[in-house]
């Protein structure tokens, strides 16, 4: 096998950086292209910011329809309910800081918007299959 710099914790780290990077270009292509106009604002606005605790009320406002038909285009544009598109990107955003910073847990947590470390690793767990610690551990 190629090994970077002779040591396989580098190419490790080398090919965890690689996919973030091209997890941030395909990110950066909007695979929400064909949805209309203000639901790629919402979509747009969730991606960018997936910190905040939005509501219903304030996505429909922006995107100026019902609940009802933001919850239909949202599903037809990402395959997710708009609830589970939040937890998408803050996770998607979890794994990127894991990967790329040394923060504690407590600090990437506060920073996506969870109360705590303990319920942002419950959900991280719940969504990748393994806890936030061991993706760093197998990074680093």
């Amino acid at each position: 096998t190629w090994r970077w710099s002779g040591h396989p914790l580098r190419q490790l780290r080398a090919d965890a950086l690689v996919v973030t990077l091209l997890s941030s270009l395909v990110r950066s292509v909007s695979p929400w292209s064909e949805a209309p106009p203000p639901v790629r604002r919402v979509l747009e606005l969730i991606q960018c910011h997936p910190e905040h605790r939005y509501t219903l009320e304030e996505l429909c406002a922006l995107a100026g329809m019902s609940g009802k038909t933001l919850r239909r285009y949202v599903q037809l544009a990402t395959g997710m309910s708009p609830s589970a598109f939040v937890i998408h990107c803050r996770m998607q955003k979890a794994h990127e800081l894991l990967i790329e910073t040394s923060q504690p847990l407590k600090a990437i947590a506060s920073q996506l918007g969870y109360p705590d470390q303990y319920t942002f690793s419950h959900q991280f767990k719940k969504y990748f299959g393994q806890s936030p610690q061991a993706v760093r551990r197998n990074i680093y």
